[in-house]
């Protein structure tokens, strides 16, 4: 997540649960859900 960071990117959205998100250094920050939605929404704070 190195270029990420350096270009200032902060938080990442994503439509899967991600499962070395630690591993990555991303902390999972809220999951949004909508019951028309068709999808969850994962958003993940870079550390």
């Amino acid at each position: 997540m190195g270029p990420f960071k350096k270009i200032g990117g902060e938080y990442l959205f994503s439509a899967v649960p991600i499962d070395n998100a630690a591993e990555n250094d991303l902390k999972l920050d809220k999951i949004f859900t909508e019951k028309s939605a068709a999808w969850k929404i994962y958003l993940y704070k870079l550390m």
